[in-house]
C-alpha cells in the first residue's frame, strides 16, 4: 500500500527508515480507527480519565488510588464523561472495600444532598480521546523518524481516511498539540508514567 499521501510527500523525500515508520502507523490504525469510531466514545472517555487520577506501583503490580481527582471532579456538573469517571472510581472502590478519597466523598455526598445532577447532554470534551489517542501516537511515530511535523500531520490525516475518519491536517495538528504531552510520554516512560504523581496531561 502506498501511504505517500497523494503527492503531499513524494517517494524521493522520504527514507527508508520513514516508509517502514508509515507502515507502522498504517498497521497501527487498521481496524482500530474504525472500532474505536463505532464503539462508546463516552465510556472509552471516562475510562482514560479514571487512569489519569492516580497509581501505585505494589510490588509487581500497579493499582489505583485515585488521589488526584479534582481535575475531573470540577468538570462533573457539565460533562458526562467525567461524571462516568467518578462514578467508576466510587464502584470500583466500593465493590472492593476500599475507604472512598475526599474527591469521591464529595462527589457523593453532594448527589445525596440533590445539588450535583447528572449532566443532560451526552456530549463531552473527551468524547474522542479513543480516536485522537491513536491519531496522536501515529504522528509520534513518524515524528520520531525525523519526518517532519507538517509532513506528519499530512500522513496521519491520509491514514485514517483509510480507515473512514475523514479529519484535515488542521484538526490533527489540534489534536497533536493536545495530547503531545501525554502521548510522548506514555511511549517514552509507558502507560503509567504518572503513577503517583499529579494526573497525567490529558486536556480538554
Amino acid at each position: 500500500m502506498d501511504w505517500t499521501g497523494g503527492g503531499m510527500i513524494s517517494d524521493q523525500e522520504m527514507t527508508e527508515t520513514q516508509r517502514k515508520a508509515l507502515e507502522d502507523v498504517a498497521r497501527y490504525f487498521e481496524g482500530l480507527l474504525l472500532k474505536n469510531r463505532k464503539g462508546s466514545g463516552l465510556k472509552a472517555a471516562a475510562v482514560h480519565l479514571a487512569r489519569t487520577a492516580g497509581y501505585e506501583q505494589v510490588g509487581s503490580q500497579i493499582k489505583p488510588t485515585f488521589k488526584h481527582a479534582a481535575h475531573i471532579l470540577k468538570e462533573v456538573e457539565n460533562d458526562l464523561a467525567a461524571w462516568e469517571a467518578m462514578a467508576l472510581m466510587v464502584k470500583h472502590f466500593a465493590k472492593n472495600g476500599l475507604p472512598l478519597t475526599n474527591d469521591m466523598t464529595f462527589f457523593i455526598t453532594r448527589i445525596l444532598e440533590g445539588k450535583l445532577i447528572k449532566p443532560n447532554s451526552k456530549s463531552s470534551a473527551w468524547a474522542n480521546l479513543d480516536r485522537d489517542l491513536p491519531l496522536a501516537m501515529g504522528v509520534y511515530m513518524l515524528t520520531e523518524k525525523s519526518m517532519g511535523i507538517t509532513k506528519a500531520i499530512a500522513s496521519v490525516a491520509d491514514i485514517a481516511a483509510q480507515e473512514g475518519i475523514h479529519l484535515s491536517p488542521e484538526a490533527i495538528r489540534k489534536i497533536w498539540k493536545r495530547h503531545q504531552e501525554h502521548v510522548t510520554k506514555s511511549a517514552k516512560e509507558g502507560p503509567h508514567y504518572y503513577i503517583e504523581n499529579q494526573a497525567s496531561p490529558l486536556k480538554r
